[in-house]
């Protein structure tokens, strides 16, 4: 994030990229953070208490425990909706998670290798969800290129509707 603007460093050039190679108009897209502010030296650990330290002080939390980081700060959770209002004012077919944060700030999930490339319906935005590599991951692990340019292409033919197609199958 520079002057406030989410993607525009190293990570903004490669997600220009897959969404050009996509045929995804990045102008017509909705760019936005989970947090607004950045955390010092990207450590998002600073937004949460760890789980111990919360049982000890007795602190509950409106939102699930974000893995290992623990349970969101209070003085964040206006972000969770500040984010809502956001991604509802477009009123979006498919909103595409770039990385784990915003896969759990969407939808209560955690791994993003463990659902990246897969849709999920996310009840606090009332719409599908497709968590995708964050470009600043797939530039530490190049390897995840290729699956992130199929993920956006998946996220190109997904935006044309709001719910989720499954395929019938019988076993």
């Amino acid at each position: 994030e520079i002057g406030g603007k989410p993607f525009v460093g190293m990570s903004g050039k490669l997600l220009n990229t897959l969404l050009l190679e996509a045929g995804i108009i990045r102008e017509e897209c909705l760019i936005t953070n989970v947090f607004m502010q950045r955390p010092k030296n990207n450590e998002i650990t600073q937004f949460f208490i760890k789980r111990s330290e919360a049982k000890k002080l007795g602190y509950t939390s409106p939102f699930p425990a974000y893995g290992q980081n623990g349970f969101l700060l209070k003085e964040y959770e206006g972000e969770i909706e500040r984010l809502k209002a956001e991604v509802l004012s477009v009123s979006p077919n498919l909103v595409v998670v770039l990385g784990a944060t915003p896969l759990w700030a969407t939808t209560k999930l955690c791994g993003i290798s463990d659902y990246r490339g897969r849709l999920v319906w996310s009840s606090l935005l009332n719409c599908k969800v497709l968590p995708i590599f964050h470009p600043a991951y797939i530039l530490r692990n190049w390897s995840a290129r290729p699956i992130a340019a199929i993920d956006f292409n998946l996220a190109k033919l997904e935006c044309e509707f709001s719910e989720i197609r499954r395929a019938s199958r019988n076993i």
